[in-house]
C-alpha cells in the first residue's frame, strides 16, 4: 500500500498551479523533525519574468529549503499511467544527507514504493 504522503506529494505535483507544465511532474512532502509538513514540486527557473524551459530545481531540494535539519521526505513521480519512478539523483541525494535526512520515501508505481536511507 502507498503511505499516504507519498500520495500527497503526487498531488503536489500536478497542481494546477505549476509553472512546469511539462512532463517533469514530481513532487516532494518533507515532514520535519516538528511534525509540521512541507511541500514542494519540481520548479523552472525564473529569469527576466519568464520562466527557463527545464526544471533547474528538484522537488527533493526546494522542499529542503522549508526544513530543518533531519526528518523525512516523500517524492512522487506523475506520469500519464500513474506513479512512477522518483528515485532521487546522486546529486539530490548528497544534498540531503548533508541536511541530515536520514530517510526518504520515493514512488516507484502505482503498486510499489522504495526506501532509501542515507
Amino acid at each position: 500500500m502507498i503511505p499516504h504522503l507519498l500520495r500527497l506529494a503526487a498531488s503536489v505535483a500536478t497542481s494546477p498551479h505549476s509553472i512546469d507544465h511539462r512532463n517533469h511532474r514530481l513532487g516532494a512532502v518533507g515532514v520535519r523533525k516538528d511534525g509540521i509538513i512541507v511541500s514542494a514540486r519540481n520548479g523552472a527557473q525564473k529569469v527576466n519574468n519568464f520562466y527557463r524551459s527545464m526544471p533547474s530545481i528538484h522537488a527533493e531540494v526546494r522542499c529542503l529549503r522549508k526544513m530543518d535539519l533531519g526528518g523525512v521526505i516523500y517524492v512522487a513521480r506523475v506520469a500519464s499511467e500513474g506513479l512512477a519512478l522518483a528515485r532521487p539523483c546522486i546529486t539530490c541525494q548528497q544534498i540531503l544527507r548533508g541536511k541530515r535526512i536520514k530517510k526518504v520515501v520515493y514512488s516507484i508505481s502505482d503498486l510499489e514504493y522504495g526506501v532509501l536511507y542515507l
